[in-house]
């Protein structure tokens, strides 16, 4: 190992020490982007074929030509005369602000809890006959994260890209060791739900923890354009974002099935669910531990769907090794596993299916607020997938159920 890595390691242990530290909060959205003019515009129109840009003189940075969306650079003047003199030429206009990885422990269970710890881990349930013959073959997983250490020895990476750095280009490789704790939990091959899923690495975070919308929009881009079947984000931010929220819209409208953790803020009298998880085309996942309760961190809310294992979770770590991890973030990436086991039982189901599928097939046990629809049993989910009935016969269409 090089210095430069060894350097970059070092860096990462402290930052991870310093969440440790903050390990029920989620990462917030920060205005401080090193340039305070950097906006986010939906246009109606090709860019090109759109005259107001170069009459107000406005720098285009980057281009989401699929998604309508822009990235450009513009003073506070050129903001209002955009808004003074071509309204109607976007959807919408905002700063582009941050979001980061939720924070979470790698404290170790003590010798009483690892006998649990089994439980929640897939070889358990892997021993079942209908996971020897559905384990995710042939789907494909988008982890959008602070990307996959992909020379880790239980893990196929099979691509992926860098939206954070273009200096990087398709370097996505994971310093920080969250994206690749995720990815262990979806697709390792010693024990993750989905070990024969394709998983895919896009590094929308930053080595600090941290990426800008855009960073996150462009990742949502390019799992679209890659055919992703299914995306996971493990990111969080309690601002809401017009632009991230049309990227996810039309990345479902392309038939993606979109999962993020609820959040890391715990108890509240009103909704801390943090976007993207709180965005209507998003399927929220909250966390419970080993005794099957609401984690005393996970966020609450009426968007919450379901509810997923997310405390001294087993999975894969930084520089070939392994480790116990809590948060919401460890609860997403096994609802995104399960997800790839029955898509792989019946590829035919769309994202609107697989949501009403893990809907009806989560074991109802605390207040909706707390619990969503309860507790998913992937083993009931599996076998609805396989069912004839392949069309829900109530809701053709998913949307979120909002009740007390």
């Amino acid at each position: 190992m090089n210095f430069f890595l060894i350097t970059r390691y070092i860096i990462t242990f402290f930052f991870v020490l310093f969440s440790v530290a903050f390990f029920s909060s989620t990462a917030s959205a920060n205005t401080s982007l090193g340039n305070s003019n950097y906006y986010l515009i939906g246009y109606k129109n090709a860019l090109k074929s759109n005259f107001f840009i170069k009459d107000t003189n406005i720098q285009v940075i980057e281009d989401y030509k699929s998604l309508h969306i822009a990235r450009v650079l513009m003073s506070g003047k050129q903001v209002d005369l955009l808004k003074q003199k071509y309204i109607d030429h976007f959807t919408f206009i905002e700063k582009d602000l941050c979001a980061g990885i939720k924070s979470f422990s790698n404290s170790k269970p003590s010798l009483d809890e690892k006998q649990y710890i089994g439980l929640f881990k897939a070889d358990k349930f892997r021993n079942n006959d209908i996971y020897s013959t559905y384990r995710g073959k042939g789907v494909k997983i988008g982890v959008l994260d602070t990307g996959i250490d992909f020379n880790h020895d239980d893990l196929d990476v099979k691509g992926g890209t860098a939206p954070v750095d273009k200096s990087e280009g398709t370097n996505y490789m994971d310093f920080v060791g969250h994206g690749t704790f995720v990815a262990g939990i979806i697709a390792s091959k010693k024990s993750g739900i989905a070990p024969d899923a394709e998983v895919y690495a896009i590094k929308s975070i930053s080595d600090s923890g941290d990426g800008s919308w855009s960073n996150i929009i462009r990742g949502i881009e390019w799992a679209i354009n890659n055919d992703m079947d299914i995306l996971n984000m493990s990111v969080g931010t309690t601002e809401y974002s017009r632009g991230l929220e049309e990227a996810i819209n039309k990345a479902y409208k392309k038939g993606i099935f979109i999962v993020a953790p609820a959040g890391n803020n715990g108890y509240d009298n009103n909704s801390n669910v943090t976007y993207p998880a709180k965005f209507k085309h998003v399927f929220a996942v909250g966390s419970i531990n080993i005794s099957g309760k609401r984690s005393e961190f996970s966020s609450v809310g009426n968007e919450i769907d379901t509810m997923a294992p997310g405390e001294e979770i087993y999975s894969t770590s930084l520089d070939n090794s392994y480790d116990y991890n809590s948060g919401t973030s460890m609860s997403s990436p096994y609802v995104a596993g399960a997800a790839a086991l029955i898509k792989s039982a019946n590829p035919n189901l769309t994202n609107d299916e697989i949501s009403y599928i893990f809907v009806n097939n989560s074991v109802n046990c605390g207040r909706h607020y707390e619990y969503g629809n309860g507790i998913l049993n992937i083993t009931s989910a599996l076998k609805s997938s396989l069912a004839k009935n392949k069309k829900p016969a109530i809701l053709q269409t998913y949307q979120k159920i909002h009740w007390n």
